[in-house]
Parts: structure tokens; C-alpha cells; sequence
């Protein structure tokens, strides 16, 4: 059996980077068009396909984890239109990432994006750790995520935590 880190679960704040002006600035200087059917009017949709990709790398790096709790909360941003981030002041309001079916102006996360992300990690996880991970999802219900998609994704947890 491979090395763990110990009995302890980790959490993966799988979207807090996107707070980082640097990772947000690559997350939408690219053509998008997975969340078309989600986005309304003024919002962008984020690639976050990249950001998939960096986390997938530096999990490599660590030995497999007998508990990850994937948290999906959404990070506070300010985002200036011209693709450039900065941390968000409590003050400030508009516009701010979302998930992607919201009726304002927002950069728009697709949760079809983030189930792949998410069931590829735990999916490697999984193989790495010779089926020994289990997985948790936690996310923050006030942050209008669609019952739905999180059903979906917890499901597909539980059968990868079996």
C-alpha cells in the first residue's frame, strides 16, 4: 500500500486560485464555449481548464490521501474587464465570479467544468492511492449552486469512494 498522509483528510480549495490575478487572467483570455446554455447577458464564462491542469500537477507531487474534501466555494474578486484580477475589498460588490447561471453581470463558472475537474483528480487519486481514497464535497449554499449539479457530482463520489 502506498504512503498516505496519515489518517487526516485534506481539503483542496479546488477554485481558490482563481482569486490570484495571474490564474484569473488566464482563465478568461481563452475562447469559451462549454457554458453557453448557462451564461446570460454580461457575464463571462471562465475556462478554468487550466486551472484544472495545475492542480492535476502538484498532486503528483504529493503521496496519495486517504480523505479529500474537494471545497467548491466560490473565492470574493474584483475583476476589472480587462483581463486583470485583484483580491476583492469587503466593500466592493460588482461584479464577482458565479457560478454561471446567475442574472447579472459576473464571470460565470461552469459547474459542467468543474464536475470533469473534480471526478479527473479523485479519479486519479483513486488509482494512485490502490482504491484507498474516500472523498467529500463541501460548498457554500448561499453561492446559488444548482442542487442538481452537486447531486450529480456527490454521486459520482460516492461510487469513486466505494
Amino acid at each position: 500500500m502506498p504512503p498516505f498522509w496519515g489518517n487526516h483528510p485534506v481539503k483542496l480549495a479546488l477554485l481558490k486560485p482563481l482569486a490570484n490575478s495571474e490564474t484569473l487572467a488566464d482563465c478568461t483570455n481563452r475562447k469559451t464555449d462549454f457554458c453557453t446554455d448557462h451564461s446570460e447577458l454580461g457575464q463571462i464564462c471562465l475556462d478554468i481548464q487550466p486551472l484544472g491542469r495545475a492542480w492535476r500537477q502538484e498532486l503528483l507531487k504529493v503521496p496519495p490521501m486517504s480523505s479529500l474534501i474537494f471545497d467548491l466555494t466560490i473565492p470574493s474578486i474584483k475583476y476589472n474587464g480587462k483581463g486583470k484580477a485583484r483580491a476583492k475589498n469587503t466593500d466592493e460588490t460588482e461584479p464577482q465570479l458565479a457560478w454561471g447561471d446567475r442574472d447579472r453581470p459576473c464571470l460565470a463558472v461552469s459547474m459542467r467544468e468543474v464536475i470533469h475537474i473534480v471526478t479527473t483528480i479523485a479519479t486519479s487519486m483513486k488509482i494512485r492511492g490502490k482504491n484507498s481514497t474516500r472523498f467529500v464535497l463541501m460548498y457554500d449554499p448561499s453561492q446559488l449552486i444548482r442542487l442538481d449539479e452537486i447531486n450529480e457530482l456527490k454521486e459520482k463520489l460516492r461510487v469513486l469512494s466505494c
